[in-house]
């Protein structure tokens, strides 16, 4: 009798213990009842029922950018960095950008029951919206109006995440890169005005303010602007 005491004992205990639910701050948990939603955990220590009760998984996205599942809901504005892609603008020229998407949970109800992979369906939307509004551009437009395309995907973004629980806070284009037919160009201009300036010290000035005025020279290139004016001085 005594023995069944003590492993009736046991097993309350660990049926005590494993209905306690520690969740971090910043941190929700769904909770489930007989599969049926029953309610969100917030932070703190939280008390379920066992058996019947049961924290639901949902699909994350890892810093390293691999999906698993998880019961944790991060509630912290979180950052996706988008490999490249390529984007045609609206006059036919192909073009690679990656940008970079700031969003945050807002509703994890929704985040759990209203799409069954929330981090893959932010990414493809993300690129079909890109591709969007890019498509729409021409591509110096798109090189010059990056503030523009930024609240262009901000505002779709947003609107298309919110059945999701989502905010979109806001979108980064970290690099847009034209073809090299377009670029090389470009760069032999930027080498022609160097070897005029270096040759005819009279122009070297005006040739090196139009260079960084019509952006072939940027204007961080001090070193370059540096010794050339000197050189032109001393002759």
């Amino acid at each position: 009798m005594g023995i069944v005491l003590v492993v009736l004992a046991v097993l309350a205990v660990i049926y005590i213990l494993s209905g306690i639910k520690i969740v971090s701050q910043s941190e929700n948990m769904i909770v489930e009842r007989l599969g049926k939603y029953n309610r969100t955990l917030s932070a703190g220590i939280n008390i379920i029922l066992p058996i019947i009760e049961r924290p639901k998984d949902v699909v994350v996205r890892r810093q390293n950018g691999t999906m698993a599942r998880s019961a944790r809901i991060d509630m912290r504005e979180q950052v996706y960095d988008f490999d490249k892609q390529s984007v045609i603008t609206k006059d036919n020229v192909m073009t690679e950008i990656n940008a970079l998407l700031y969003f945050q949970i807002v509703n994890p109800m929704k985040a759990a029951y209203e799409i069954q992979n929330l981090p893959l369906a932010i990414e493809k939307l993300t690129q079909t919206t890109l591709r969007n509004v890019v498509g729409e551009m021409e591509l110096d437009e798109t090189l010059t109006s990056r503030d523009t395309i930024n609240s262009k995907l901000r505002t779709v973004l947003d609107d298309a995440t919110n059945k999701w629980g989502v905010k979109v806070n806001r979108v980064e284009l970290q690099d847009i890169t034209p073809p090299e037919s377009i670029a090389a160009p470009t760069e032999d201009a930027g080498v022609n005005n160097r070897t005029v300036a270096v040759a005819n010290p009279n122009t070297a000035a005006p040739i090196i303010t139009h260079s960084i005025h019509s952006g072939i020279c940027p204007v961080g290139s001090t070193n370059m602007i540096g010794l050339l004016l000197q050189y032109a001085y001393r002759l």
